[in-house]
């Protein structure tokens, strides 16, 4: 489409004329059921006329602006006027869209608005569609790999969130099962587990208070016998003491024990 400085300032696509729809970008004058594409001097014949509001403009005027820097002849608007005409189904001799001033120019009759609001065609709506499922199956997307990010920083972090607690309370375990073996290498093995265990934390209570048995002078850390053995004869893990001999010394019952033994065997054998 030639553009000019005289041409008017409409900042609209299209726009209408009468009964008439006016496209500037495709170039087509809609109306009537039918659509028609029109040369680009008459469009621009139709937009200029349409920016004067109904005011005549004069021919040296149209020439300018259609053919700027050209020289033509009349003839030339002549045959551009009678096209616009014949687009618009006007009659020249009773004009009801463009009107021929003589000896002036022409003006445009009919009224001339904005194009009202469109449906989208067939094609924008296919469009959308297309763009609306691929849009829908990104977010879908996103979606799940965001869950699944969330997921797996849930279990790396609930791991490294407890490990030292959950392994100071496995080191508890496991130094608690040496601890009740009774035995030299047993008990150092579950210091050095309690030692682990206040590593990770220093202010576990059950850690301190099995280690407590632990002299300054290195001696083992045993359980004692119970001061008063109950009816089964079961040491009680709740009291306990030092050996220097790394055993806990037998309860006085114990020994008495032993003879009995001894002495129901001789009289068997008796």
């Amino acid at each position: 489409m030639t553009k000019s400085s005289s041409f008017p300032d409409l900042s609209l696509r299209g726009f209408t004329v009468g009964e008439w729809q006016a496209d500037r970008a495709d170039g087509t004058l809609t109306g009537s059921g039918t659509q028609q594409r029109l040369e680009p001097k008459v469009m621009d014949l139709l937009i200029l006329l349409a920016g004067q509001e109904g005011r005549v403009v004069s021919r040296d005027d149209i020439m300018t602006a259609l053919w700027p820097g050209l020289v033509v002849g009349e003839d030339s608007l002549a045959r551009t006027v009678s096209k616009l005409r014949q687009a618009l189904g006007d009659d020249a001799k009773a004009p009801t869209y463009i009107e021929t001033i003589a000896k002036r120019g022409y003006r445009l009759l009919a009224d001339v608005g904005p194009l009202p609001a469109q449906a989208p065609s067939g094609r924008q709506e296919e469009s959308a569609a297309k763009f609306s499922s691929r849009l829908a199956v990104w977010i879908a997307v996103g979606l799940a790999v965001v869950a699944a990010l969330g997921i797996a920083a849930y279990v790396l972090l609930g791991h490294s969130a407890h490990p030292p607690q959950d392994e100071s309370r496995q080191l508890l375990t496991r130094a608690d099962d040496y601890y009740f073996q009774f035995s030299r290498g047993d008990n150092e093995a579950a210091i050095e587990l309690y030692q682990r265990v206040l590593g990770l934390h220093p202010d576990d209570a059950l850690a301190m208070a099995r280690l407590a048995g632990h002299g300054s002078h290195g001696e083992d850390l045993q359980p004692r016998e119970p001061l008063l053995a109950g009816p089964t004869g079961q040491r009680d893990p709740r009291d306990r003491r030092l050996s220097s001999r790394g055993r806990a010394p037998a309860p006085p019952h114990a020994a008495q024990g032993r003879r009995g033994a001894r002495d129901a065997r001789a009289l068997a054998l008796a």
